[in-house]
């Protein structure tokens, strides 16, 4: 079911100057008129890698998001316009493989729309739309809430539930392996467990062949931890299976980031939960320093690392309340990165390679900026406790093959991540407890050459080094 979209239009019009900034967090990227037009936000991301990015867009002060924007070059050019789907559908997310293909979920704004509401897919670069009909979406209760796309053929769609919002009734998710040419309902989605749960549009998350979908409790509790409280949905294996947990959110599950299989971080307007067992728990968090809540991200390969953008009160008086801030523990502690930029939305690739949506300006004036590229690389704070904690021989490698000597004891078993120069992950495994000392091998020779960053998690943080495969 539609969650209502934040509207900005005040906070667009608050037209303070931003104050300057010596070395920024994020680099201005224009978009341009011919892309987005004046006075639009950057509603959704979905970053590919590091030169393929779409973004959804909408004008400031109108909830229908029906415009999109792509570029393939890392934001120094783009391309765009208008959705080419039926009129009164609304777009809620949107999933790319690459440069040319991507899908939509469109949900309709009135009943005479509902025929022509479900999954749309392009292959010329968002120039034309095509309904996938076998996701059908058309039922009385049918509202498509989100699509994802882990390559060109594996996908998972999802909804409310088909049947209406009574107890019982299972939430309409579709499978297919055949890049949506047929698309599986599955039989055994989540129940509803009230009349007042549904699925949060555009609301999910997905590390590996896991996802998890945000709910919404719709009994007007706003309380934090109080009324019936949204639920969590997760897959571990791409949309087959379905678990469900409650949250300790009120009414809405809204935000959700995972640094890794267990560990993630679920919000809803400035209340924040941790969990650190993939959802099934979660408890909210008295956080110091500002979240802020209109767009998270986590920061992949870097274990509990977030990034959030938006302001950091409500209400904002002045664009100096916008900004970014990152979290380094899980998101107890957050600490500002740019004030002063008008910033809705964000997506991660790596600490040194990250996007988010901006306003293209007044519709007075032409337009410029849009998005925002991470300038900076985001820091470990325990640089200093983890130096000699890890050591890599050879360094370069002429055949991939690598020795970590770990000279730090443990209690604890320890993730090690190698991310390549994209910031995508190419190895992960999980370390034993152990004593002082330690030689674990590391193999990397099915990987081509080039740069790599290995991150060791350590009870004192992440110890980071880059890896040389020539």
């Amino acid at each position: 079911m539609k969650k209502t979209l934040l509207s900005l239009a005040v906070a667009l019009s608050l037209g303070a100057t931003a104050y300057g900034q010596t070395t920024p967090w994020w680099t201005a990227r224009t978009i341009g008129p011919a892309a987005v037009p004046a006075n639009y936000v950057i509603e959704k991301i979905h970053a590919v890698d590091a030169n393929t990015v779409w973004v959804l867009t909408r004008e400031d002060g109108v909830a229908t998001v029906r415009n999109y924007a792509r570029t393939t070059n890392g934001g120094t050019s783009w391309t765009g316009g208008a959705i080419n789907i039926p009129a009164s559908l609304r777009v809620a997310n949107i999933s790319a493989i690459d440069g040319t293909t991507a899908w939509l979920a469109a949900f309709a704004e009135n009943a005479g729309a509902k025929p022509q509401q479900g999954i749309y897919k392009t292959t010329d670069g968002g120039v034309t739309w095509t309904r996938q009909a076998s996701a059908a979406f058309s039922s009385s209760g049918s509202f498509p809430n989100a699509v994802y796309f882990w390559d060109a053929n594996n996908g998972v769609c999802f909804g409310d539930a088909a049947g209406g919002q009574t107890a019982g009734q299972r939430l309409e998710i579709y499978t297919t392996t055949n890049g949506g040419t047929t698309w599986t309902v599955n039989n055994s989605a989540p129940q509803i467990q009230n009349a007042l749960e549904y699925g949060n549009a555009g609301s999910y998350f997905v590390l590996g062949n896991t996802i998890w979908h945000g709910g919404v409790s719709d009994d007007g509790d706003t309380n934090p931890g109080g009324g019936i409280g949204a639920r969590l949905y997760r897959s571990t294996d791409r949309g087959l299976t379905w678990s469900s947990f409650p949250t300790d959110l009120a009414d809405a599950v809204s935000y959700i980031a995972f640094t890794d299989q267990t560990r993630g971080v679920l919000a809803s307007g400035f209340d924040v939960t941790t969990t650190t067992n993939g959802g099934q728990t979660n408890q909210l968090v008295a956080y110091s320093g500002n979240f802020r809540p209109l767009g998270l991200d986590a920061v992949p390969g870097s274990p509990n690392w977030y990034v959030s953008v938006g302001q950091s009160v409500s209400p904002a008086t002045s664009i100096n309340d916008y900004g970014s801030s990152y979290s380094t523990d899980g998101g107890n502690t957050w600490t500002d990165m740019d004030t002063g930029k008008f910033q809705f939305e964000v997506d991660m690739l790596s600490n040194t390679v990250g996007f988010s949506g901006g306003y293209t300006g007044p519709s007075t004036g032409t337009s410029t900026n849009g998005m925002w590229t991470l300038a900076r690389i985001l820091p470990n704070r325990n640089a200093k406790l983890l130096k000699g904690v890890l050591t890599v021989a050879p360094n370069p490698s002429n055949d991939g093959i690598f020795t970590l000597g770990i000279n730090a004891p443990s209690s604890k078993t320890r993730l090690v991540t190698v991310t390549d120069a994209l910031g995508r992950v190419v190895y992960t495994t999980t370390l034993n407890a152990t004593s002082v000392g330690q030689n674990v091998p590391l193999d990397l020779s099915k990987h081509k050459a080039g740069l790599y960053t290995l991150r060791l998690e350590t009870e004192q943080g992440t110890a980071v080094e880059k890896l040389v495969i020539q």
